[in-house]
């Protein structure tokens, strides 16, 4: 709640925004610094800037060598799929169902609801604490697959505990373009970020 106080106070340290958009360049790219486990879920607003093709973009993730370890939404399309994107839910993916407008995803146990449409999504088992990245993805310890895009907010659970509630601010300070996250009051940005 101090969060909250503080953004609506006379003498606030953010201006909130509308979203963060990223030109998926190095540096771009924003960590969350909350881990993923295998009860975690997600919901997010975003617009992809990236083409949909055959050339990994990812909007937000995080993954590891092994295929069950992979947690994201992705622009790659295989070049004989007709419809875009990809969202990884560990070893599994659903292919689709995106928009190159806005687009409200919303990973909930096994349901994921897109854009109001809800499928049924298996979940891996996966016991790794890599970090949640925005505009690309974490792989092991390095950063890959960077995204240009929108995001006008993340909620992210531990199972039914939310423990990320990011919305898109600039920092009056230091006029940084980053999320300010309310569940512990942090601010997160990286360079190559706007924002609107």
């Amino acid at each position: 709640m101090g969060s909250r106080r503080r953004m609506m106070g006379s003498v606030s340290p953010y201006t909130r925004l509308s979203y963060i958009e990223s030109d998926g360049t190095t540096g771009s790219h924003i960590n969350t610094q909350v881990s993923s486990y295998t009860n975690t879920n997600f919901e997010i607003k975003f617009m992809p800037l990236s083409p949909f093709g055959t050339t990994h973009h990812v909007m937000i993730g995080c993954s590891r060598e092994t295929s069950t370890g992979n947690l994201s939404i992705d622009t790659y399309t295989a070049a004989d799929a007709t419809s875009n994107g990809r969202i990884y839910t560990g070893s599994q993916f659903i292919e689709g169902h995106l928009t190159s407008g806005d687009n409200i995803v919303k990973l909930n146990g096994t349901t994921c609801t897109i854009n109001g449409t809800d499928y049924t999504v298996i979940r891996s088992t996966f016991t790794y604490n890599y970090k949640i990245y925005l505009f690309a993805e974490l792989h092991q310890s390095s950063t890959r697959y960077r995204c240009a895009g929108r995001i006008y907010y993340v909620k992210i659970w531990r199972g039914s505990t939310l423990v990320g509630d990011f919305i898109p601010v600039l920092k009056n300070d230091t006029g940084e373009y980053g999320f300010l996250n309310l569940v512990d009051d942090t601010f997160h940005t990286n360079t190559n970020l706007s924002g609107g």
